[in-house]
């Protein structure tokens, strides 16, 4: 099955059911930071893993999704939100550190309460 229509192909390891990026990940990234929320919508969409290196590059390029526009970023969190479980692409966003750059409330939820002995759910988890 030719995987032209997917604009990142190269991220793609069908056979392992991985994500990674085809060159050293920190120039991947560093080139075009909307690439991190695309393998966090591909992982998402496809049910696959992001490569612990990759994953550690996107954690530290987090902050360079400051430079990407407001509709790129747009267009990808839609299709995240798109997806059969989207929770879990909110998941992955959060530990990898990109949805604190996106939705730092969502973040700030994070944690579970105790009040007189009695725990209450994570808000965040809850939320999503």
């Amino acid at each position: 099955m030719a995987l032209w229509w997917i604009p990142s192909a190269a991220f793609l390891h069908l056979d392992q059911g991985l994500i990674r990026t085809p060159l050293d990940p920190d120039i991947t990234f560093s080139d075009d930071p909307l690439r991190m929320l695309r393998a966090v919508r591909f992982a998402n969409q496809l049910g696959f893993t992001i490569d612990p290196v990759t994953f550690d590059a996107i954690k530290r390029n987090a902050k360079r999704l400051e430079i990407i526009s407001a509709e790129r970023i747009h267009t990808e969190l839609n299709k995240i939100i798109l997806t059969a479980k989207p929770s879990i692409g909110f998941i992955l966003l959060r530990e990898c550190g990109l949805l604190q750059k996106l939705f730092p409330e969502l973040v700030e939820l994070s944690g579970a309460e105790e009040e007189h002995g009695i725990g209450h759910k994570d808000n965040s988890y809850h939320t999503l």
